[in-house]
């Protein structure tokens, strides 16, 4: 699948990652739930399987918020260093 959309395999997983944090799995589960009660989706000897689905249109999906992004203290910073 990296090859079809032209990304390296480890960005394929981000993405994944990416979509899969925002309430859009692509992975199809190959088992229920395991012993801690998480969905499976992989295990030696079977193949991750993957489902995209159709989208008729823009879905607004919204972005949870993260602590530490870097911009919250670069106007003290900048204020500290002496510059406006």
């Amino acid at each position: 699948m990296a090859v079809r959309v032209g990304v390296e395999p480890a960005s394929l997983t981000k993405i994944y990652r990416h979509l899969a944090a925002r309430g859009l799995e692509v992975r199809v589960p190959i088992a229920p739930l395991d012993g801690a009660g998480r969905m499976v989706f992989a295990r030696n000897g079977a193949t991750t399987t993957f489902e995209l689905p159709d989208f008729d249109g823009y879905r607004h999906v919204e972005r949870k918020k993260r602590p530490g992004n870097g911009t919250a203290g670069a106007g003290r910073r900048a204020r500290e260093r002496g510059v406006s």
